[in-house]
């Protein structure tokens, strides 16, 4: 294509968009900066994208619903990709981002359902932006070092805030390999990948956020890093195949429903330091046979563990139990006459006049 089809700026240096909306190949010229706002946005028969070293920028939805775009070449010169620049591009199969990318915008390669793989480059310092979102064909995933931090975004929608992580409901991601110096995955940040199986976070990690890896269906296996100080609400609800989790002392709050409906997870240790369970933390994890609560817990919240009729072991590390929200309703009568709740020495007492613990037909010191 010549570039008496593209149209431009009066200063000539962005293109803001082409004359024939039919065309099926564009090369963007050196001689510009930036490709505008919805320059090529909804040419369905586009196929292919030459953008020639100088260009630094590509704006917002500049080639969003290009439902043919299979092939974009990007230059080396660029900078910045815009909001939902590439949403959309359905048939699109790989992005290969230069290095000297710093900023990749708000859902960039939104529902870009070919996709299966998407080189980041290493000046990136966050990855996120529902940047991925909707990506169904994406099967693995290495984040860069130099991120610190894997994010979403959060728009209103229906008269609500609806949150979109950086990879949500990438439905064939298999394996993610995340960065040393990583210090946060944010709300909804691998939420809905129903094929990922496992994953290693790295020691450095302090945050893991709402909903961060919801509805995982596959995830067996997750090692939670000592540097691990919040989990989100919800953060691994639903996570059917977990079978065991080993929550860190610095986690001062487990957050409402972390582990709610894991219907697999059989054991669960809770290491010292931790002041705070939140509401339905444990909610219908229906095989969950052994938990082990320390004494520096103050608070759990109501419902922690309804719905868990599997339990065999409960051990307790506090003698005061007043800040727990827990009801006659949290357990059901075969926990409390099968279940053996594990107290401290000279605590006995205290939990046999209690209006919930009191209930256990079991209760030994160890």
């Amino acid at each position: 294509m010549t570039n008496e089809m593209l149209t431009f700026s009066d200063d000539g240096l962005m293109v803001t968009g082409v004359t024939d909306r039919m065309v099926e190949q564009v090369v963007v010229p050196g001689s510009v900066t930036g490709i505008s706002n919805f320059a090529f946005s909804r040419c369905q028969k586009l196929e292919r994208v030459v953008i020639s070293e100088g260009v630094r920028e590509i704006g917002n939805y500049a080639f969003s619903e290009c439902g043919s775009l299979r092939e974009v070449d990007f230059p080396g010169s660029l900078e910045k990709i815009g909001d939902h620049a590439f949403s959309e591009c359905c048939v699109l199969e790989s992005v290969d981002l230069p290095g000297g990318v710093r900023e990749i915008g708000d859902f960039a390669f939104l529902n870009c359902s070919g996709l299966r793989s998407i080189d980041f480059p290493r000046g990136l310092s966050v990855v996120g932006g529902a940047v991925c979102y909707g990506c169904s064909s994406l099967e693995e995933v290495f984040i860069p070092g130099g991120v610190t931090a894997i994010g979403g975004a959060t728009v209103w929608e229906d008269g609500g805030h609806a949150r979109y992580g950086a990879f949500g409901h990438c439905t064939g991601l298999e394996r993610v390999v995340l960065p040393e110096g990583l210090t946060a995955i944010v709300d909804g940040a691998f939420a809905g990948c129903t094929s990922l199986a496992g994953i290693e976070i790295p020691e450095g990690v302090g945050v893991i956020g709402d909903d961060a890896f919801n509805g995982c269906t596959l995830l067996q296996d997750v090692g939670l890093p000592e540097s691990l100080e919040e989990i989100g609400n919800d953060a691994f609800r639903g996570c059917d195949s977990l079978r065991e989790v080993r929550i860190p002392g610095g986690v001062r709050k487990i957050g409402d429903g972390v582990f709610s409906e894991c219907s697999m997870i059989r054991d669960i240790e809770i290491e010292e330091g931790t002041v705070s369970i939140g509401k339905w933390a444990f909610k219908d994890c229906s095989a969950l046979q052994r938990v082990v609560i320390p004494g520096s817990v103050e608070v759990i919240g109501s419902w922690a563990f309804r719905g868990c009729g599997s339990l065999k072991e409960m051990r307790l590390g506090m003698c005061d139990v007043k800040g727990f929200a827990l009801s006659e309703r949290d357990f059901n009568r075969v926990v409390y006459e099968r279940c053996r709740l594990v107290v401290p020495a000279g605590c006995r007492w205290e939990f046999r006049h209690h209006g919930v613990f009191g209930k256990f037909r079991n209760i030994c010191v160890g």
